[in-house]
């Protein structure tokens, strides 16, 4: 869908163009994109599926598109709010300033640059000299403003349109290198359900960074295995947990159905996981992906060893552990496209770290994905 509609913003600019050097620009232009799209695609066709030869495409690696984006989205953004701003003096100051333009601070703004074209995002802080009484202090506000701003259905068609595009460019990005402010912010609004029911799709659901994801796993497994008196103050990792299952003397007092669940939750931690690590192939530095496949490969180990100690069944079943695996050509197929990946990649910038290593609580620096839903 957003393909098409990025196509379409194309061919509309044909029409704004007045000479026939820059008619031909424009074309060439849709030409070469057209041209890149269909290598994609037939190489997609030309996967193989039962190797897990699959490259994942992630906006962020590719600096021209996520520029053309959040271009898109911060024009969709402000085109619709320029629209609440004139239809809605009661709740907007609208005497003196007139539209987005007329409040944002160049200087401080992000620009996004598309051809000829540049739009600036503005801040929650530009929005103060809009908005009457209330005064917001997040982007999250802003947009919760704005949507009680709309007086028709097309205005909140429009809301919609720029939110789900945001939330799409969210949804494509891994785990690891989202934003926690925009992960909470969209989180935020979808708790919102009296205020966004007219505006939100039925498949939206929550996102997580992956510090989120393994604090979920932890707490899943510390109340599946009844865990008493843990010390509030411990910083638990998913490996320390785990410790602290196999350690303790606790897995005498399961009951089958406490077992099952133990399980499952591990069983949950590692095919986690084992997505992630194959959705980085082909986007990581060798030498960080190999220590990648290494360390959950003896985690796996160590959790198998755990599931088969709880369910202390002789005749264990090893084909009910083979989804836990890691796929052999995996570290293959990393280093034959690794070298592709662009400079600006945040894989390259910011390599993924090895969450089993104690201690290693290095702070990715995503200043550089901090798009999307920056305006929540």
């Amino acid at each position: 869908m957003y393909v098409k509609r990025y196509f379409d913003k194309l061919k509309d600019d044909l029409y704004n163009i007045d000479t026939d050097e820059e008619h031909i620009n424009s074309v060439n232009k849709i030409n070469d994109i057209k041209e890149k799209n269909m290598e994609k695609i037939i190489i997609m066709k030309s996967f193989d599926r039962e190797n897990n030869e699959i490259n994942y495409i992630y906006i962020s690696d590719d600096p021209d598109l996520y520029e053309i984006f959040n271009h898109l989205l911060v024009k969709i953004k402000n085109k619709i709010e320029n629209k609440i701003i004139k239809s809605n003096s009661d709740n907007l100051n609208t005497e003196k300033l007139q539209s987005v333009e007329d409040i944002t601070t160049r200087k401080d703004a992000k620009e996004y640059i598309f051809g000829d074209s540049s739009v600036y995002e503005a801040s929650y802080k530009d929005y103060n000299k809009i908005i009457k009484d209330n005064k917001v202090t997040s982007n999250t506000e802003v947009l919760k403003n704005f949507v009680e701003s709309t007086t028709n259905n097309h205005q909140l068609l429009g809301v919609k349109k720029s939110y789900n595009l945001g939330y799409k460019i969210t949804e494509n990005e891994l785990p690891n290198y989202r934003d926690e402010d925009i992960v909470n912010s969209v989180n935020e609004l979808e708790s919102s359900k009296k205020l966004f029911e007219n505006i939100k799709n039925n498949n939206i659901k929550y996102f997580e960074t992956s510090e989120q994801t393994e604090t979920r796993f932890i707490n899943n497994i510390i109340s599946a295995a009844k865990i008493e008196n843990i010390n509030n103050n411990k910083k638990f990792t998913i490996n320390s947990v785990i410790d602290e299952v196999n350690d303790k003397d606790i897995i005498n007092y399961m009951d089958d159905d406490q077992k099952e669940n133990v399980q499952k939750q591990i069983e949950n931690v590692c095919l986690n996981e084992r997505n992630e690590i194959i959705k980085y192939s082909a986007f990581t530095p060798s030498s960080f992906y190999e220590e990648m496949n290494e360390v959950y490969n003896s985690f796996e180990s160590k959790s198998i060893n755990l599931m088969k100690r709880i369910s202390n069944k002789d005749d264990v079943n090893e084909k009910n552990y083979e989804k836990l695996t890691l796929p052999k050509k995996l570290i293959t197929h990393n280093k034959l496209n690794s070298s592709k990946i662009n400079s600006e990649s945040p894989r390259i910038k910011n390599p993924p770290l090895n969450k089993h290593k104690y201690g290693n609580k290095k702070k990715r620096n995503i200043e550089y994905i901090k798009y999307f839903h920056r305006y929540y």
